[in-house]
């Protein structure tokens, strides 16, 4: 007696609109759209943590160069001048003898970190080889409406301030 023989193979899966296997153009430009979509309303949302992490760390690196400032007095045993030009979004350390610039920083938008604003207490400080700063000063460092303030100290104490 001969059994017929079941196929068990599984059946050949088609696209139900041509009868074929895999995906149509169409398919592909309809998910295409819906990611450009998706990834369209999504940028706004980032923009404000992007930043905020900028201003951040910009704030971060200026505590460090005003750190920096102490180090480089002492280390040369010789007063460095620190001068801030805010319209420029820059500032450097020299040498208060003779003018030599010893570390200069911008924040421009061809910058590292780009910043649309800093605002400063003085223009020019001076710090001395013992530790001491002409005056205490502080840096107010911005994109847009998010800031963050730099205090420093006459003594050598440089903070970022919390929000």
């Amino acid at each position: 007696m001969m059994t017929a023989e079941r196929d068990t193979r599984r059946p050949r899966r088609t696209h139900w609109l041509h009868g074929e296997r895999g995906f149509t153009a169409l398919d592909l430009a309809y998910s295409l759209v819906i990611t450009i979509i998706l990834l369209s309303s999504a940028i706004p949302l980032l923009q404000e943590p992007i930043r905020h992490a900028r201003v951040n760390r910009a704030a971060r690196v200026v505590a460090s160069d005003l750190r920096s400032a102490f180090s480089l007095a002492a280390r040369q045993r010789r007063p460095v001048r620190m001068t801030f030009d805010a319209s420029g979004l820059t500032y450097s350390f020299s040498d208060r003898r003779d003018a030599t610039v010893l570390h200069s920083r911008t924040f421009d938008e061809d910058a590292d970190i780009p910043l649309s604003s800093i605002a400063v207490s003085a223009t020019s400080i001076d710090v001395m080889p013992n530790g001491v700063a002409s005056a205490p000063i502080s840096v107010t460092v911005g994109a847009r409406d998010y800031t963050r303030e730099v205090t420093m100290m006459r003594g050598g104490l440089v903070r970022v301030l919390p929000r």
